[in-house]
Order: C-alpha cells, then structure tokens, then sequence
C-alpha cells in the first residue's frame, strides 16, 4: 500500500492554505481598500468641482447684473479662470481640468496644472461621454428593462423615455438620444433608479497620448445658446476634473504594494513557524515510531520486552500523550511477561514472541526429568494456614536457584508438587547427573 508522508501532507496543505490567504489578501484589497483610496482621490475631485461651482455662481450672478459687459467675451473668461481656479488646487503637474459644452460657440477649453500648459484646446474630446456622464444616466438601456419601464411609469415618465430613449434597429437595446439637460438629467436618473443600468462613477479617457481618470459635473447654471446673455435654449457647461493614471494610483499602488508586504511578511513568518512546528511533531513521531520498531525487533530477536524504550521529552501534548501511552503499553507487556515466564517456560515464552519455530514446532530433545514432592505439605497447610502460601514459594525459590544452576528449568508446577526437566547439552554434564546434584 502505498502511504503518504504526514510531512508531505502538511506541507501541501500549507502551501495550499498560503495561496488561498494571499488570494484572499489581493481580492480583499482589490474589493475594499482599493476602493477606498480610490474613493478617497476621487473626494479630491469633488471638492475642486465644488469650488469652482461656487465661484461660477457668484462670477455668473455678477456678470448677468453687469449688462454692459460684453457676455460671451466675459464668459469665456469666466471659464478661464475657473479653470485656472481648479487647476491650482490638483496634485500633480499633469493633472487636468476641462470645461466643455454642448454649444458649437463654446469650443471648450483644458489645461495642465504646470503654467506653460494652462490654455490647451479641447480637441479630440467626445462631448457627449462628459455629458452622460455628469448626467448620471446610461448611454443605453436593455430592451426588457426599456419594456419594464414602459409597463410602470406614468404619462410624464414615459415622454421622458420616449423623448430620449429610442429602441435600436434590432430591438436589442433603447440608445439614449440627445443632450438632456441638469434638469432632465435628474428626471431622467429617477425614472432608471429601479433598473439595473448605470452609468460610470468616474471617466476614464485619453489626452494628448495620456491616460485620465477623474469625474465630470454639470455646472449648476445653464447658459443660453450661441453664448448669448438671453436665449431660448439653454445648456449647462460641463467640467472635467481628472489625473494622469500614473499619478492617480501611484499612491494606491504604494499602499498596496506596502499592504502585501506587511501581510506577506505576516503570512510568511506565520508559514515558517507552522513548517517548524510541523517539523518538530513529525520528528516527534519519527522517534516514537523507531523505538516501536527497535523494540518490536528486539522483541523478535531477544524476545525481550521494554529493554530499548528510550525516554523523550515531547513538546507537544498529543505526541506526548501518544509516547506515553506507548511506554504505559510496554511496561504492562513487560509486566505480563514476567509473570506468564514465572508461571511457564521461559524458554518457550521467549520462542514465542521471538516466533521461533525449532521449540514451537513438535520436536525431539534428550533431557532427564526430575519429580518434586513436599513431603507432609498438607499437614503443614493444616498447622499454619495462610503462611502456608509464603512457605512453599520459598521452597519453589529455593528450587528454581537449584536447578537453574544446574541447566534445570521448572516445567510445572502441580501444588505441592514440581516438574522440573534438564535438557541434555553437549557443554555440561550429562543431564540425569545434573538432577541428581539437584
């Protein structure tokens, strides 16, 4: 059969137990600490926009009360120092800010936060991804959530998803049409709040051979079309706060990095030390295991019991408990063994646990045979009773010295009464002579 080495089970187990722990460290940081760094850079943003929407409220209430000021020319510039405004409150020297519009009078306008890069032309920018995505609202929606909805709403939440919405040429999808404005954007994420669609919490887009990340907001007032100070239609210009990829996980990729050091060198030290004491205990129940072998042996060979039991102190409770059952077991064996070879042939005894064949088996041997008889025992046991018992074991003492130093062994014992035999050896005197000095 072919057993496995406990050793090499635990190890396994370890190495198993060690992947599965710093999988779970990856995810738990990748799932949760992640993105709460990444929640925290992004507040970050929140509060840059913030800033800029308070002193776009306060730039655009002072230029609509100033009717002598040229308002298109003036709002540019209004834009332009929001912008550098933002700018000045990010981290890095390539952190962006844009602000952008649905107008084709209003071009858009970005920048670094490094001075030299301050007035950068928009271009190459989808508007209409910015403009979902200050929205809050799907570029599109499945057609069985679109059926739902049609299904539940009431007459002014379906003109808003008919007027908007519109099912695509295979009737898979409805593809969001248009620019809704602030205000319908918020009808808009309130008829969706019961529908799985959702639409992304932070952009991420390329600039100038860059890669961004950051949010985008609606400003809070509309401004008329064609940048006119009075207009029917109106449109609410849209600011992008973003980093440079590199700079925004930077610190991210530091803490992780730093995360699952600390926790690797944690799991680590905790592996060394489980290998050691895996160590300790297998070589614990090596030695346990070779002292049953080395006695089993000399058990085999000597036909002796509890002659190689070496004495150990474990440092572990169940290895220790399983030496001293073990020794507990030899010494009772070895107990048994004397009494059963007081009570029997040693000889014989000793060939058994040795599975010695040559006095086992039935065979012949020349010896000469003594009878023993206590004259007048029963009268004795008559006169002193229960002293009786401790007198005739001194006999037998006395006997078994006798004989054994005679090559004789006790056969028997009959009561009063013994059988004792002496084998015939070619080294010692002939056996019948032996008995009779006996």
């Amino acid at each position: 059969m072919n057993k496995k080495k406990l050793r090499i089970i635990l190890l396994i187990w370890d190495i198993v137990a060690i992947i599965l722990i710093s999988f779970a460290l990856v995810m738990m940081f990748e799932t949760v600490i992640k993105s709460l760094l990444v929640e925290a850079n992004t507040h970050v943003f929140t509060e840059v926009a913030e800033d800029v929407q308070a002193e776009y409220r306060d730039a655009l209430e002072f230029l609509n009360e100033k009717t002598a000021l040229p308002y298109g020319e003036s709002l540019m510039e209004v834009f332009a120092y929001l912008k550098n405004l933002a700018l000045n409150n990010m981290k890095y020297d390539h952190s962006l800010v844009m602000i952008l519009g649905s107008d084709p009078a209003f071009p858009g306008t970005a920048g670094f936060r490094t001075k030299a890069e301050r007035n950068l032309p928009a271009d190459g920018i989808e508007y209409r991804y910015f403009h979902l995505a200050a929205a809050g609202i799907p570029a599109s929606l499945e057609a069985g959530e679109y059926d739902r909805l049609e299904g539940t709403l009431d007459e002014t939440g379906l003109r808003y998803l008919h007027f908007f919405y519109k099912k695509s040429a295979d009737g898979r999808k409805a593809v969001l049409e248009g620019f809704p404005n602030r205000g319908e954007s918020v009808a808009l994420r309130q008829i969706l709040a019961g529908t799985t669609a959702s639409a992304a919490h932070l952009v991420e887009f390329m600039f100038q051979g860059r890669d961004y990340i950051g949010t985008a907001q609606f400003l809070s007032l509309p401004v008329g079309k064609g940048l006119a100070r009075v207009a029917p239609d109106t449109w609410n210009p849209v600011i992008v706060v973003a980093d440079d990829k590199k700079d925004f996980f930077f610190l991210i990729n530091n803490v992780r990095n730093l995360f699952l050091a600390v926790m690797g060198g944690i799991v680590l030290a905790i592996l060394l030390i489980k290998l050691f004491n895996t160590n300790q205990v297998t070589r614990e129940i090596r030695t346990i295991a070779q002292t049953i072998r080395e006695e089993s042996s000399a058990i085999v060979r000597k036909g002796e019991i509890g002659t190689v039991l070496k004495p150990m102190t474990p440092r572990f409770g169940e290895t220790g408990a399983l030496y001293d059952s073990y020794a507990g077991l030899s010494a009772k064996l070895s107990d048994v063994g004397g009494i059963v070879s007081g009570i029997a042939d040693r000889d014989l005894f000793t060939a058994v646990l040795k599975n010695d064949h040559s006095l086992l088996d039935p065979h012949e041997v020349n010896m000469a045979v003594l009878f023993i008889d206590v004259q007048g025992f029963t009268s004795v046991a008559e006169k002193h009773k229960e002293k009786s018992m401790g007198i005739i074991n001194r006999i037998w003492t006395a006997l078994e010295a006798a004989t054994g130093t005679r090559g004789g062994k006790i056969n028997k014992y009959m009561g009063d009464a013994a059988l004792v035999i002496f084998p015939e050896t070619s080294a010692a005197a002939p056996a019948a002579r032996r008995a009779v000095e006996a």
